[in-house]
């Protein structure tokens, strides 16, 4: 029989220093595979957070577009404007005419809200219809504003004018023009008018003038409304 020695049965020991060293330098650079957790893997690494996130902004936040208009306030209804006392006068009229001043104070109970003033409200005797007759928002002739923004709870006055002509000794012969002129114009005045009522897109206003106007009239206008403070 033959024996083999120890020499021919020994395995070449240079590819076991090979794997090693291949071994010692992949723990080295932290890259070691293993089928367990190792404690010398290197710990993943997590992607950054977003710009927005790390601010602290919600990404489903709505915003408003440049240039994007927004709602104004609604059109005032009759409901949300509660009458409150008013001052009523007499005053003086230009040459030859008469005039009559009531200042009624209102509030807005309801949400603001823009008041529109009308073109022409409807004026009434005692008892008895409305009749339409046009208004003016100043007597003068000067500029003034139609439409108003009431703010929620917020009080405003209705300044309501009327004048009337009063018939007088006419001018003297060669007299420019006879007193009243511009009053005396209307053609089928509306005589002892107490009460008006001012329309408005839902309901309307109704004020009571505390006395009787001997005369308004339909058109030209001889009634006038404005807003103050």
């Amino acid at each position: 029989m033959m024996r083999l020695g120890l020499s021919a049965l020994a395995v070449p020991r240079a590819p076991l220093r090979v794997v090693a060293a291949v071994g010692v330098g992949l723990v080295s650079a932290g890259l070691t595979a293993s089928c367990g957790s190792s404690p010398h893997a290197a710990p993943p690494r997590s992607a950054p957070p977003h710009p927005a996130q790390a601010s602290g902004r919600d990404l489903h936040a709505t915003t408003t577009k440049p240039g994007q208009a927004q709602p104004g306030p609604a059109a005032c209804s009759a409901s949300q404007l509660v009458l409150g006392k008013a001052k009523r006068s007499h005053g003086f009229g230009t040459l030859g005419t008469s005039s009559y001043y009531v200042l009624q104070a209102f509030r807005n109970v309801g949400r603001s809200c823009v008041l529109e003033l009308p073109s022409a409200i409807g004026v009434s005797r005692a008892a008895g219809p409305f009749t339409p007759v046009a208004v003016t928002t100043s007597r003068t002739g000067t500029h003034a504003a139609t439409s108003y923004t009431i703010p929620s709870g917020q009080s405003r006055v209705l300044a309501l004018a009327a004048w009337w002509h009063v018939p007088g000794p006419k001018p003297p012969s060669g007299a420019p023009g006879a007193p009243g002129a511009s009053a005396s114009r209307c053609k089928a005045p509306i005589t002892r008018v107490t009460r008006t009522r001012i329309p408005l897109p839902s309901g309307s206003l109704h004020i009571d003038l505390g006395t009787a106007l001997p005369s308004v009239c339909p058109s030209p206008a001889s009634m006038s409304l404005t807003v103050k403070a």
